[in-house]
C-alpha cells in the first residue's frame, strides 16, 4: 500500500477527512474501504474477517521487501515455498496483492531455482518420422553396460531397425569409436546402408573417427538428438531394457555368460510379435515366420522335396510382403505412435524459449553421482540459438561451450524482485 493511500485511511478513520486531490469516486472507495480498517496507536490494522480471524498490521510499500525478506530469506525462514511464506506473512501483516508479491519473490530467487529440485513440465511429445526408403533405411544405436565375461566383454551395442524393430547387438570389449565401426561395418554387410543413423551424445558416437569413416566410407551421417532425453531414442531405449530383461532371465549366478546366451535372447526379440505392428521383425524381415524347435512331430519326420512350385509361392510371399504386409505394418506403427503421443502430451505443455531468454540447466550428472548438498540447477545461461522441435543451443554470457539441451532439461530463469 502507497503512504499516501495509507495515510488517506488513517486521516478519513480518525478525523473523517478526504484528501484534497480525491475526486466523489475515490472518496466513495475510501469511505467503503475503510471499513474493513482500524487505527491503533497510529498504525493502520486490517480488521479480523472468515479467510484471516486475527487484525493484521498493514504494511506500506517501502516496507513490503523487509517483510518477505524477513520470512524468506532469514535463517529461521528457510527459503520455504510460496504458500508456506505467505501464510506466515498473513497470521501479521497485509497489504494489497500480497500473494502475488510472495510469489514473485519466491519464484525470483535464484538459490531456490538452482537447489530446488522441481521437474520442467515437460513439452509435447515428437516422434521419429517413419523412414519412406524402407527396411534397414533409419536405424538407432546405444550401448548397454554389462558385467565383464570371461572373454573380457564389458558392453554390447544395440542395434535397431526403426520400421521392423529388428533387433542386432554385438558384445564388444570396449564402448569406444573403433568398436563401433566394427559393428557398424558387420551391420552393413548384413542389412546395406542405412539412410541414417540415429545416436545418443555418448563420446563413443561423436569421435570424430566415427562421423568420418561413416561419411567417406558409405556416405552415412549420424544424427546425434538432445543430452539427456532418452525419448528421442525410445524404440532403442525399449529394446535395451527388454534384451537385459531377458539376459538376467539366463545367465548364471555370477552374470558372467551373458555373450553366450545373447543370440537366443536376440532371437526371442526378433520373433516376437509387436504389440504395435502386428508382425514379428522376423516375418517383415525375411518374408515367413521361423522355425521352430516346438513344431508338431509330424513335420518332423515328414521328408518332402522342395519343388519349384515352392520358390515361387515363396517369391510371391515376398512380393505380397512389400506390398501389403509391410505398408500395413507402417499403418500400424502410426496409428500406435499417435495413440502413445496422445496419452503422453495429456501431461505436457508446450514450452517454448526465445533467443535471448535466461534459461537454468538440469544439471543430471550431479543428481546421478548422488550428489546432496549441491544445486540441481546451473545457469543462468541464455539461449542463443532454437534448433529444430525442443532443442535449443545455450551457453554462458561469453558462448563458452554452446551445448544443445532439450527443453525438458531447460526452465525459465525468473530475475525480477520487488521493489
Amino acid at each position: 500500500m502507497s503512504a499516501e493511500l495509507y495515510q488517506a485511511f488513517i486521516d478519513y478513520i480518525l478525523e473523517w477527512r478526504y484528501p484534497e486531490h480525491f475526486d466523489a469516486k475515490q472518496r466513495r472507495g475510501l469511505r467503503y474501504e475503510s471499513r474493513k480498517y482500524q487505527v491503533l496507536n497510529g498504525v493502520l490494522y486490517k480488521k479480523p474477517s472468515k479467510d484471516c480471524p486475527t487484525k493484521r498490521q498493514v504494511v506500506k510499500a517501502d516496507n513490503v521487501l523487509q517483510i518477505l525478506k524477513k520470512y524468506r530469506d532469514h535463517l529461521f525462514a528457510g527459503h520455504q515455498g510460496i504458500n508456506n511464506t505467505f501464510q506466515k506473512i498473513r497470521e501479521n501483516y497485509y497489504w494489497p496483492g500480497y500473494y502475488d508479491s510472495v510469489r514473485v519473490y519466491v519464484q525470483s530467487c535464484q538459490l531456490c531455482q538452482e537447489v530446488n529440485n522441481i521437474k520442467a513440465q515437460a513439452v509435447p511429445l515428437h516422434p521419429v518420422e517413419r523412414s519412406t526408403e524402407g527396411a534397414f533405411a533409419k536405424i538407432g544405436m546405444d550401448y548397454i553396460y554389462t558385467p565383464r565375461t570371461a572373454s573380457g566383454y564389458s558392453a554390447a551395442l544395440i542395434l535397431i531397425d526403426y520400421l521392423t524393430a529388428w533387433v542386432h547387438a554385438e558384445p564388444v570389449s570396449t564402448q569406444s569409436a573403433a568398436s563401433t565401426c566394427l559393428v557398424l561395418f558387420r551391420w552393413i554387410c548384413q542389412y546395406g546402408c542405412p539412410v541414417q543413423v540415429i545416436a545418443d551424445n555418448g563420446t563413443h558416437f561423436k569421435a570424430l573417427e566415427l562421423k568420418t569413416y561413416m561419411a567417406d566410407v558409405f556416405d552415412v551421417h549420424i544424427n546425434f538428438g538432445p543430452p539427456f532425453h532418452p525419448q528421442r531414442q525410445g524404440k532403442v531405449e525399449r529394446a535395451n531394457r527388454t534384451l537385459k530383461n531377458i539376459l538376467t532371465k539366463y545367465v548364471n549366478l555370477y552374470k558372467a555368460d551373458w555373450d553366450v546366451y545373447l543370440p537366443a535372447a536376440l532371437f526371442v526379440m526378433r520373433t516376437t510379435f509387436k504389440v504395435y505392428g502386428g508382425y514379428s521383425p522376423f516375418l517383415l524381415t525375411y518374408g515367413r515366420s521361423p522355425r521352430m524347435g516346438q513344431q508338431p512331430i509330424k513335420e518332423l519326420f515328414t521328408e518332402e522335396e522342395q519343388t519349384e512350385e515352392d520358390l515361387l509361392q515363396h517369391i510371391n510371399e515376398l512380393v505380397r510382403l512389400n506390398e501389403e504386409i509391410i505398408p500395413d505394418a507402417m499403418n500400424k506403427v502410426k496409428v500406435y505412435q499417435e495413440k502413445m503421443k496422445a496419452y503422453y502430451d495429456k501431461h505436457s505443455k508446450d514450452r517454448r524459449f526465445i533467443i535471448g531468454d535466461l534459461v537454468m540447466e538440469e544439471d543430471r550428472s550431479l543428481i546421478k553421482n548422488g550428489n546432496t548438498f549441491v544445486p540441481k540447477w546451473l545457469g543462468p545461461f541464455k539461449v542463443h540459438q532454437r534448433l529444430k522441435k525442443d532443442t535449443y543451443i545455450v551457453a554462458d554470457h561469453q558462448l563458452v561451450f554452446p551445448t544443445p539441451y532439450h527443453a525438458n532439461q531447460m526452465k525459465k530463469l525468473y530475475k525480477s524482485r520487488p521493489k
